[in-house]
């Protein structure tokens, strides 16, 4: 064997390895590679892949440094707190309501149900459970008009503003009063409208009286003649249930010609 020129020993050459195993790195293949973890320097020991969603871990224990996705832990495995849903997909926020949840942070890890106060409902307690209403207010209990509402209940209201949904005429959000420049009818209810120009809304709050004047002094029909006007028209489609009512084409006639007379 060769000698050393200076001391006469042994000649150990330096080597580099060039082609490690996968997942080693180093002139010796003596360390592991990124993205991987391990100590290659102990025997039987190997590099692994980091488990980490594709993110970066600690090269001796594995942990990972970073996770994906709104994820957590050792291996990325769980959602982060305040997030829910599938690890391996990503997991997305809570987003619980202020206003309708116990705890607005937090929910479950799973399906990602916020815990709800009481009357609140959904996955978020962003709404009212059924016959409450008006998240703002704490969801009150509904209070739909009867008369005013297109609901059969009085606990028919929207969950979240609370609102009923009103007849023609009828102002929300209880269906209670009438529109501006709508008037209130015994018949009718809210669906009359008030004439333009109607000074001091003596047609929308006044009595039927106050009403006709408003009418006539607009220059329109009064209730009383819409009203002797739709008996008219009501004997012109049904005459011989008027003849019978009066006993006789004369008195038919006459009564007819009547109520015309007093009409115009």
């Amino acid at each position: 064997m060769p000698d050393d020129a200076a001391g006469g020993n042994d000649v150990v050459e330096d080597y580099v390895c060039t082609a490690c195993p996968a997942g080693h790195a180093g002139k010796h293949c003596d360390r592991c590679a990124e993205g991987h973890f391990g100590d290659p320097t102990v025997p039987g020991e190997r590099c692994r892949p980091c488990e980490c969603a594709g993110g970066p871990c600690d090269p001796q224990t594995g942990r990972c440094l970073s996770c994906p996705r709104n994820t957590d832990g050792w291996r990325c495995e769980k959602c982060k707190a305040g997030h829910y849903g599938d690890p391996a997909t990503g997991c997305e926020p809570c987003a619980c309501s202020p206003v309708g949840a116990l705890t607005p942070d937090s929910c479950d890890p799973d399906d990602g149900q916020c815990s709800c106060k009481p009357r609140f409902a959904g996955r978020t307690c962003e709404r009212c459970e059924d016959g409450f209403g008006n998240v703002t207010a704490g969801c009150v209990a509904c209070a739909c008009s009867a008369r005013g509402s297109r609901t059969a209940s009085a606990a028919a209201c929207d969950a979240v503003t609370g609102e009923c949904t009103c007849r023609p005429g009828y102002a929300p959000p209880g269906c209670h009063a009438c529109l501006a420049h709508h008037y209130n009818d015994p018949d009718t209810g809210c669906a009359g409208t008030c004439p333009r120009g109607d000074r001091g809304g003596a047609c929308r709050l006044g009595n039927r009286d106050a009403r006709n004047f408003a009418f006539w002094r607009a220059g329109l029909p009064t209730e009383d003649q819409r009203t002797l006007s739709g008996a008219v028209r009501r004997e012109r489609r049904q005459p011989n249930a008027r003849l019978r009512g009066l006993g006789g084409c004369a008195r038919a006639g006459d009564e007819a010609r009547g109520l015309r007379g007093t009409h115009s």
